[in-house]
């Protein structure tokens, strides 16, 4: 299934709420194999310093890392994904998917997006205004059944 993304022009998404729940699409496909639910655990200002255990590829090792370290070099890698900047970074828990905390930062069309912080394969769109859900499965994200 092709995943069409429908967000309002020139709006950003919602910023999430603490203790909710949102579908996050694993790797930002659309395919219902591809839907976990997300808990919101945390919603941080950007300018707020945050340290988080980042992967290491080279040492093969997790190393404390300033969130605002990890998200420029994910601008910087995936620039036509992330936004350059972000006014939040967002923590949840998605245990059906990866035992790691998952931090998601703004996009370019002002969605969310999170970043690979302890693997590679972290990434995953959340979708809080139910716009994903609506646009590919017809129907609100509260009533989608998992």
């Amino acid at each position: 299934m092709t995943m069409k993304i429908s967000l309002r022009a020139n709006k950003q998404v919602s910023i999430p709420e603490v203790g909710k729940e949102y579908l996050f699409f694993d790797d930002g496909k659309t395919s219902p194999s591809r839907i976990f639910k997300a808990k919101v655990l945390r919603v941080i200002p950007s300018n707020e310093e945050i340290i988080v255990e980042k992967y290491n590829s080279d040492i093969q090792w997790l190393v404390p890392t300033p969130i605002q370290k990890v998200h420029k070099a994910e601008a910087s890698h995936c620039d036509w994904l992330f936004a350059e900047e972000t006014d939040y970074f967002i923590e949840c828990s998605i245990p059906k998917y990866d035992d790691n905390p998952i931090w998601f930062a703004r996009t370019k069309d002002g969605g969310w997006f999170s970043m690979d912080i302890q693997s590679f394969w972290q990434g995953g769109r959340l979708d809080v205004d139910g716009l994903i859900t609506e646009t590919n499965f017809g129907t609100p994200i509260n009533e989608l059944e998992l």
